[in-house]
């Protein structure tokens, strides 16, 4: 058998993704295992008291592109991926049909399919659309937007998580939200 993240690097490395950064924290000296030529690990010694866009931010000065932020506690089918990487949109949100797991990051979206808001709040959604996957395309210059936001807001961006943030600067940078019927996956949150 196989890890979610040894699946999820052999799933981008076979859609040509040459290069793997990921942001540790919590058991970081598993993940520090897999570092090799194309996979590099940087810890971020605050994980206990940041969101998940802090450690993008750990991350960002590296960066010298367009990324495909996945989270890592993703379990999804190989067809989550390729549109990714066919679709002209700059940013792209993968979303899926609702799962009524409990655990949902509600999307709402326009008629062109862009986002209009995203929250694990069902009440501060009008229109709960679809379901946050965790699998995005961010291109390196809404990354310098997302960074000249963080410098601006800089408590509100440690504490907040990467989905959070693109909300913040959506009348800068749009995100198209590509929502897959019936696409099968599952977030591993707890130990169970």
């Amino acid at each position: 058998g196989k890890t979610l993240i040894d699946r999820s690097i052999q799933l981008l490395r076979s859609h040509g993704i040459e290069k793997i950064f990921i942001v540790t924290g919590f058991m970081s000296e598993y993940y520090e295992n897999l570092s090799n030529s194309f996979i590099k690990c940087f810890y971020n010694e605050k994980f206990e008291s940041t969101g998940s866009f802090y450690s993008l931010l750990t991350v960002s000065k590296y960066l010298s592109g367009d990324i495909i932020l996945l989270e890592s506690d993703l379990l999804y089918e190989s067809d989550a991926l390729p549109d990714l990487f066919k679709l002209s949109e700059e940013n792209i949100i993968l979303a899926s049909d609702l799962s009524f797991s409990g655990d949902e990051v509600y999307i709402d979206y326009n008629r062109k399919t862009y986002l209009v808001n995203l929250s694990k709040n069902s009440e501060s959604i009008k229109k709960k659309s679809a379901e946050l996957v965790g699998i995005n395309k961010v291109s390196y210059d809404t990354i310098n937007i997302l960074k000249y936001w963080a410098e601006r807001n800089n408590d509100y961006a440690k504490k907040c998580h990467y989905e959070e943030a693109f909300v913040k600067i959506i009348n800068k940078k749009s995100f198209y939200v590509n929502k897959k019927q019936k696409l099968i996956w599952t977030e591993i949150d707890t130990e169970e």
